[in-house]
C-alpha cells in the first residue's frame, strides 16, 4: 500500500508545542532582547547596560498598532482575531513597499496614516531610521519568536506514523511544520527516511533534491522549512580565483554559528536565523525561490502518484497548498483523502479561508473526502486499516 500523510500545526499539540494563539501572544507581551547577532531571544537581555538599547518594546508596540487594525478588519470579514502570521504578512508587505521591492498603489493610504501613527517609534540610534526598518525588524523577530517557541521538545501522539511505516510498502510524509518532531520519533524507532539532505561533511547535511526518489521507502518534505535549516557559504579556488558557494544546509550543531566542514574548518553563515516560512499569503511568492521551490517541486511530482492522503492537524488556510491539494483530488475519480479532525465542519469548513470548503459537503457525499472525528494522537492503524486498504 502506497499512502501520504499530510500534517500541520495541529498534530504537534500533543506533544505540548505551543498553538498560534499562544505563541501571539508571547511575541506581543513577553519579554525579548535583541542580541548583536541580529537576533532575539527571550528574556531579558543578561547585560543590565544593553536593555536600555533594547529594540522589543517598541518593535512590539508597531506590532499592536498593526493588530489593533487588522483585528478590525479580520472580525467582521471571518469573526477571528489576527495571529503572528497575520501580522507577518502585514510587515512583509510594509518592509517590501518602503524598500521598493514592490509597486502596490492600493496601500499608499494606509502606508501614510500609518508612518503618522508610528513615528514616535523611530530611532536613528537604534537603527530603526523609518518605517520600513521597524516592519523589517518586526518580522525578524516573529522569525525568532517562532524558533524559540518551537525548538525543543519530546514527541507525542505522534505513534500512528510508526504503525503506517510498519504496514505501507511506500510512505511520503508531508508537513508544514517547523519542529523536528516527525525527525525524532523516526530516529528514536530507528527509520530511515530520505529528507532530501546528504551524508554529513563535518557537522553540516546540505540539501540535494535528487535524493527524494519514488524508490525511497519513506520521503520527508519539510514545505515550509525547518528550525535547523541555514544557509552556508564555502570558498572554492576556480581558474586561480577565489570563489564562494553558498548552500542550505541542515546545521547538526546546535550552536549554527560554530557549525565545522569535515577539515575542521568553521563554516560560514549566511543568515543567522533558521531557514522557514511565517506569514500566509506572502507564503505564495516564496514558494518560488530557493530550496522551498526545490521541495515544493519534488513534492508535486510526488503527489501526482498518490490516489490515497491521511490528513490531519492542517487547517486548510495556506491558499497555494489549497490549490495543489483541490487540484490533485478533483483529478481522478480514484482520490481519497481522509481527514483526522475531531470538529471538521465548524472548524474547516466553517472557518477556513480554503477554496475547497465550498465543495465540502459534496466531496463526502462522493467519497472523496472522508471525515474521522478524532485527532491523529487518537487513532490507531486498525481502526482505518479496512478504510486504508479499500
Amino acid at each position: 500500500m502506497k499512502l501520504i500523510i499530510f500534517l500541520g500545526s495541529g498534530v504537534s499539540f500533543a506533544s505540548e508545542l505551543p498553538d498560534v494563539k499562544m505563541i501571539t501572544e508571547k511575541l506581543l507581551n513577553a519579554p525579548w532582547f535583541n542580541h548583536t547577532d541580529q537576533n532575539f531571544y527571550p528574556g531579558k537581555h543578561p547585560s543590565p547596560y544593553f536593555e536600555k538599547d533594547n529594540l522589543v518594546p517598541r518593535i512590539q508596540d508597531f506590532l499592536k498598532i498593526l493588530k489593533a487594525f487588522a483585528d478590525e478588519y479580520l472580525i467582521n470579514r471571518r469573526d477571528t482575531e489576527s495571529t503572528y502570521e497575520d501580522l507577518y504578512f502585514l510587515c512583509q508587505q510594509i518592509s517590501d513597499n518602503e524598500k521598493f521591492e514592490i509597486d502596490n498603489p492600493a496601500i499608499k493610504p494606509f502606508i501614510d496614516d500609518l508612518n503618522m501613527k508610528t513615528e514616535h517609534l523611530f530611532d536613528a540610534d537604534k537603527l530603526i531610521f523609518d518605517l520600513g526598518d521597524l516592519a523589517s525588524r518586526a518580522c525578524d523577530l516573529i522569525q525568532c519568536v517562532i524558533w524559540h517557541l518551537l525548538y525543543a521538545t519530546e514527541p507525542k501522539g505522534l505513534e500512528l506514523i510508526l504503525e503506517l511505516v510498519e504496514n505501507t510498502s511506500q510512505l511520503d510524509i508531508v508537513t508544514l511544520n517547523h519542529d523536528s518532531l516527525i525527525e525524532q520519533i523516526l530516529d528514536n524507532a530507528n527509520i530511515k527516511y530520505s529528507d532530501g539532505f546528504g551524508e554529513t561533511n563535518g557537522q553540516v547535511r546540505y540539501f540535494d533534491p535528487n535524493l527524494y526518489i519514488p524508490e525511497n521507502k519513506i520521503n520527508l518534505f519539510k514545505l515550509h522549512g525547518s528550525l535547523n535549516w541555514y544557509r552556508f557559504r564555502d570558498e572554492a579556488e576556480k581558474n586561480g580565483r577565489k570563489i564562494t558557494i553558498d548552500r542550505y544546509g541542515m546545521a547538526l550543531n546546535p550552536d549554527h554559528w560554530l557549525c565545522r566542514d569535515s577539515n575542521g574548518n568553521f563554516i560560514n553563515v549566511l543568515d543567522g536565523k533558521p531557514i522557514f516560512l511565517a506569514g500566509s499569503y506572502n507564503k505564495m511568492l516564496d514558494y518560488n525561490f530557493g530550496i522551498f521551490k526545490a521541495i515544493q517541486n519534488r513534492f508535486d511530482s510526488f503527489l501526482s502518484h498518490h490516489n490515497l492522503m491521511v490528513m490531519s492537524g492542517y487547517g486548510w488556510n495556506d491558499r497555494g497548498i489549497n490549490g495543489r491539494l483541490f487540484e490533485w483530488i478533483s483529478s481522478s475519480l480514484e482520490r481519497r483523502l481522509i481527514l483526522f479532525h475531531r470538529n471538521p465542519e465548524e472548524e474547516i469548513k466553517e472557518k477556513s479561508k480554503s477554496a475547497m470548503w465550498h465543495r465540502y459537503d459534496n466531496l463526502v457525499e462522493e467519497g472523496r473526502l472522508i471525515p474521522i472525528k478524532k485527532w491523529f494522537s487518537e487513532i490507531h492503524f486498525n481502526e482505518i486499516k479496512e478504510l486504508l486498504l479499500a
